[in-house]
């Protein structure tokens, strides 16, 4: 006899519903902060130099992208983040001493 494989149970897999109700979130409240600072911007809110527009931004970071510095600079924050959390108390491996019996 052949063994049957069936396909892997749907119950064990989020369905569509799930993972758009899972992803709303997020998207809806980076919206809203997206939109907020955009009308706080237009409306003069913030004061002169201390916030740049989001055009602004955005126009900066395409310069970076094309230029390649965006990646460059973005590998190093990331390596910096990587040592920093070596170097934290709480990250290293921890030796307990361990009674030894003569």
């Amino acid at each position: 006899m052949r063994a049957s494989t069936s396909p892997p149970s749907l119950a064990s897999q989020p369905d569509r519903a799930t993972r758009l109700r899972r992803c709303a979130l997020p998207v809806a409240t980076g919206s809203l902060l997206f939109v907020a600072w955009w009308i706080g911007f237009a409306a003069d809110v913030f004061p002169t130099g201390t916030v740049p527009s989001p055009a602004d931004v955005a126009s900066a970071f395409a310069t970076e992208a094309r230029s390649g510095r965006l990646f460059e600079d973005a590998i190093a924050s990331l390596y910096r983040v990587a040592w920093g959390f070596r170097a934290h108390p709480t990250a290293r491996p921890r030796i307990v001493p361990t009674a030894q019996s003569n």
